[in-house]
């Protein structure tokens, strides 16, 4: 008996001996349905194969219920059912992330309404990201390497506790949003906007995006001695319950060039060991949120290295704080 898979048929195949051919002739005609049967299951276990590589690969896009496409291009993508987020994940490669609505309310298996691990991640066309998760991120993105997130090709809206939660604890970090607008909106715990943490000199292009309702607009860290955290911006809006912008970098250095509107209590704080340049200029203005609270910029460098502060767009020009400058070195 030998197993037609052709075309996805079973079929039973029954070979006859005919009483004339005699004893050889029989042999030789179970020969040859033997050698048929090892070729028609070898050609099944192919096309098994087949079927489960295609079955892997397709795993590496997801079209989200709410419209576009997640693909990675060596890794894998997972979720996008009605109210989840999607997962991807891989070493290599990019992930794109193209016109994609997602709008997550499953708290499982994480609570972030896109959630990459490992590879770049490219925005194209336009994509609305939401978690309605306490504590979620729109995005978040975890990498141990060097990455970047590239934001040049589309303006995006993120909604949640934080709007691009993005941390690289063993390399640098590069997010690129020159010339483009991203609406980023707090909910929940409305923790920040852009959150960025990495061992070595995190960079944010900022471009003109839009940052309203967290506690901190921008939050930047990095952890290796010598590093820098550097943020630049051309225009758009921060408005925020406690610090515009906020670079921690107590082993390093921070530069932060400002376009950006700011209204917040505090509207630029950077705490360095190895100094600071802080500069606003153009739409770059800074006003607190309720008439003497808070300061405008504040610095201080615990270490080597001076702390040099340029205003170039007014401070406490239509909403005055306790102060305008606050700058100081503590160490040499």
């Amino acid at each position: 008996v030998a197993v037609d898979v052709c075309k996805g048929r079973y079929k039973m195949v029954k070979l006859v001996a005919n009483a004339g051919f005699g004893a050889v002739g029989a042999r030789r005609d179970r020969s040859r349905a033997n050698r048929v049967a090892r070729l028609l299951t070898t050609t099944a276990l192919v096309g098994v194969g087949l079927s489960l590589s295609g079955t892997a690969k397709a795993q590496s896009s997801v079209n989200p219920a709410g419209g576009g496409n997640v693909s990675a291009t060596d890794g894998m993508v997972t979720g996008g059912g009605a109210g989840q987020g999607v997962q991807a994940s891989g070493s290599s490669g990019s992930v794109t992330v193209n016109n994609v609505t997602i709008t997550q309310v499953v708290p499982t298996p994480t609570s972030n309404a896109l959630d990459v691990n490992g590879p770049d991640v490219i925005f194209t066309g336009t994509n609305s990201l939401t978690t309605t998760n306490s504590g979620g991120a729109a995005f978040n993105f975890t990498t141990n390497v060097n990455r970047g997130i590239n934001l040049t090709g589309s303006d995006n809206s993120f909604t949640g506790s934080y709007g691009m939660r993005i941390s690289a604890p063993s390399g640098f970090i590069n997010v690129d949003s020159s010339r483009r607008t991203q609406t980023l909106t707090g909910n929940g715990t409305a923790v920040s906007g852009f959150d960025i943490s990495s061992f070595i000199n995190p960079e944010l292009r900022f471009g003109t995006s839009i940052v309203n309702g967290f506690s901190t607009g921008v939050r930047m860290t990095q952890s290796a001695n010598g590093g820098f955290v550097y943020f630049n911006s051309t225009g758009g809006s921060i408005t925020a319950t406690g610090i515009g912008i906020n670079a921690d970098n107590a082993v390093g250095s921070a530069t932060i060039e400002s376009q950006t509107a700011i209204v917040a209590p505090n509207g630029i704080r950077a705490t360095v060991g190895t100094g600071a340049t802080i500069t606003t200029s153009g739409g770059g203005t800074i006003n607190s949120n309720a008439v003497g609270t808070g300061t405008g910029i504040f610095s201080t460098s615990s270490g080597s290295g001076n702390v040099n502060v340029a205003v170039g767009a007014a401070i406490g020009g239509s909403t005055r704080g306790a102060t305008g400058v606050n700058a100081s070195t503590t160490g040499t």
